[in-house]
Formats: C-alpha cells, structure tokens, sequence
C-alpha cells in the first residue's frame, strides 16, 4: 500500500516491445513456422495468379488456416472449411437477392455494411461465433465490392464454385505444408513436455532435501504443463491408423495432479525458508536419522514410479500394457511409512527443543520457529505423497 508497483515509461516501453518483436527468431519453433507458412502462401499464390485466373480465394483462405501450432490440427481446418461455406454461400445469397431487385447498386452497399457491421458485432463478442464472422467479413468483399450485372444473376454460381475450389485447395496445401514440415507428432510432443515436468519436478525435490533454493529447477515446470495442454488438444484429434486412440483424459488428469504437486513443493519450501525466504538448514539436526532417510527414499521411490508408470502408458500404442511391472513399490503408496517412527525417535532424542521464553520473545513471527517449521513439512510431506499416490492411481485405472 506505501509502495505501489509503478509502470514503466514511454521509452522503456516501446524498447521492450521493439526488442520482443525481434527476440527468438531463430527458435526452431519460429523458424518452422515462417518456412511452412511460407511456402504455403506461395503455392496458394501461383494456384490464384496461373489457375484461378487471379481468384483470391486461395490465398485469402490460406490466411486463415496459419496457427502457431507445431502440428497440424484437423479440427480448425474443419472449422475453416465451414466458415468459408458459410461465406461463400452468405456473398452469393445476398448478391444475388440485392442485384435481382433492380436496385442493388443501392441495396448492395447498404446490405454490406449491414452485415459487415453485425460480423465485428459478433466477432468481438467472442464464442463460437467468431470465426464464422470473422471469414464472412473478410471474404464477402471480393464478392461485393462490384457493380451488378446486368445478365443473368443465376451465373453467380460459377464464381461460387469457383470460390469454393480456391478454398478446398488452400486446405490442402496447408494442410500438407504442416504435416510435412511438422516438428514432431503433437502426441510425441506432449509426452516430452510431461516428461520434463516430472523431472523438474523430482530436480526440485533433490534440491529441497539438500536445503538448496528449489524454484530454481521448479521454475520451467509452469511452463511445461501449460505446453503440454495445448498439445493434449492437438493430440486427441490427431491420426492415430493403427495406433490405441491417444489418452487424452488420462492426460488432462495427470497435468491437473502435476500443478497441485508443484504447488505443494513450492508451499514445502516455502514452509521451511522462514520468513527471509531462505533455506535454513533445519533437517541437518535429524539427518543422521535411520528414519529420516527412509522417508526421503519411500519419497524418491514413490515419485520415481510415477514418472515411469506415467510415461511408459502415454508412450504404449498397442498390445497388452505390461508397465506395472516397472514399480518399486506396489503396497503402502499413499503413506510415508516412516514418518509416524521418526517422529517418535526425533522426540526422544532430543534433536529439536522447545524454544524458551526470551527466545520467543524476540521472535518477529512464529514462521521462524524450527519446531513449527518442521511440523509444516512434515504435514506437507503427507499431503505430496498422498498426491504423488493419486497420479499412480489415475495410471493403474487407466492401464
């Protein structure tokens, strides 16, 4: 409140856009998209100017089916198809109807701004209702922007087949462009992300254990588990032929569980850190402890056998699943074994005391009390292996 967070100026900020603008053009995922769009939108451009008798419809239709995705995904071409349909079948209806009338180079323009108007209405209203707005505005002036003919209005069909040629062809050349020069299987690619997320997660895990700063290796897990969604919904429409059908629940189940694993070791280390926000070291006073270890190992263990249980069935494709057989650990899973001895051998001992009156006294708050700090991780440590146990139990239902 007596500090607020105070925005950047005007030349801070338009150097941060400029430099962002620029950043990371050699990505591999930036480079293949520039090289697949852009032979994309030249050979929907020869198909315009040395077939299409200079139709837009190609390329314009091509315009839209850009993603930023790294793997074709079938569901948005299906919904541009759709969109264009609406389109073509929306310009030909109106012209046609305006023009018959006699009138239509007054109703015509009247009749565009009409429709044009309720597209951005319903374009920035957000919804389904988006991309069929948005391809109907884009599309119907090239339809429009004429004066009628004085002929025949029925021979608007011809330039509506035609349109819808452009549009089926620019479809495919897309389409063929991101399978050919795809980086990988969105399968294939959500399963990495998955994979890293656990490592970073088991990293983060070795680094607690040795009192060190774990948000270090905690920090690329956000970022793989979002990555990963998007991947998700790619790869459950994805062509699987021969393949069992991708397990995009199972998925879905395992990144939610993965978020609220890395919320409890970010919440772990927090517990441990006091309030400076620094490891303290306190599991140094009982690490001799026989039992002590052994709850680090039935951890270790248990988080281990999720990663490769979890792996191993999103990577199997067909046949029986034979992956159980990889676990260390098959009773007990939910439990820390340990934990209930070691608090009794950490109270006979007397490796943690109480702190005394004077020491309480100067104590600014209660998160600086090892007792209280070792009784958080304790409670916490619980709460992760009973979570760590529930991603084995999503994978044994699913197996």
């Amino acid at each position: 409140m007596t500090n607020p967070p105070q925005g950047v100026g005007i030349g801070a900020g338009i150097s941060a856009g400029i430099s962002s603008t620029f950043s990371g053009l050699g990505d591999r995922f930036n480079v293949n998209f520039t090289i697949k769009h852009f032979l994309a939108l030249v050979i929907c451009w020869l198909w315009s100017v040395y077939v299409d008798g200079f139709g837009g419809a190609c390329v314009i239709t091509a315009v839209f089916l850009m993603s930023t995705a790294v793997c074709p995904d079938i569901q948005v071409f299906l919904n541009v198809l759709n969109a264009v349909i609406v389109a073509c079948v929306v310009g030909t209806l109106v012209f046609q109807s305006t023009c018959g009338t006699g009138y239509g180079d007054i109703l015509l323009p009247i009749a565009a701004v009409l429709i044009w108007t309720i597209g951005l209405y319903g374009y920035f209203g957000g919804g389904p209702l988006v991309l069929p707005c948005l391809v109907v505005v884009a599309l119907t002036p090239f339809r429009w922007v004429t004066s009628c003919p004085t002929g025949e209005i029925a021979a608007g069909a011809r330039a509506l087949w035609a349109g819808m040629v452009g549009n089926l062809m620019a479809i495919i050349f897309v389409c063929t462009c991101q399978f050919a020069f795809a980086i990988d299987k969105a399968s294939n690619l959500a399963i990495t992300e998955m994979d890293l997320a656990f490592k970073g997660e088991r990293e983060a895990f070795l680094a607690f254990w040795d009192h060190k700063d774990i948000t270090g290796p905690m920090g690329p897990v956000g970022g793989n588990l979002g990555t990963g969604a998007g991947y998700n919904g790619s790869a459950k429409i994805e062509p699987r032929f021969w393949r069992t059908p991708w397990k995009s629940g199972l998925y879905a189940d395992i990144n939610t569980q993965l978020g609220q694993l890395r919320l409890d070791l970010l919440m772990l280390w927090f517990a441990v850190a006091g309030s400076d926000g620094k490891p303290d070291g306190i599991f140094k006073k009982f690490e001799h402890i026989k039992e002590w270890k052994n709850v680090q190992e039935d951890l270790n263990g248990t988080l281990e056998d999720a990663h490769n249980l979890v792996i191993a069935l999103l990577r199997h494709e067909g046949g029986p699943f034979k992956g159980l057989g990889m676990m260390k650990t098959t009773t007990g899973i939910d439990v820390l074994d340990d934990l209930p001895a070691l608090i009794d051998q950490m109270a006979k001992g007397g490796e943690v005391k109480f702190p005394t009156q004077l020491e309480v006294e100067k104590m600014e708050t209660i998160e600086d009390d090892e007792i209280t700090q070792i009784a958080s991780a304790f409670l916490l440590l619980d709460t992760v292996i009973k979570h760590i146990a529930g991603i084995l139990q999503t994978c044994i239902r699913q197996a």
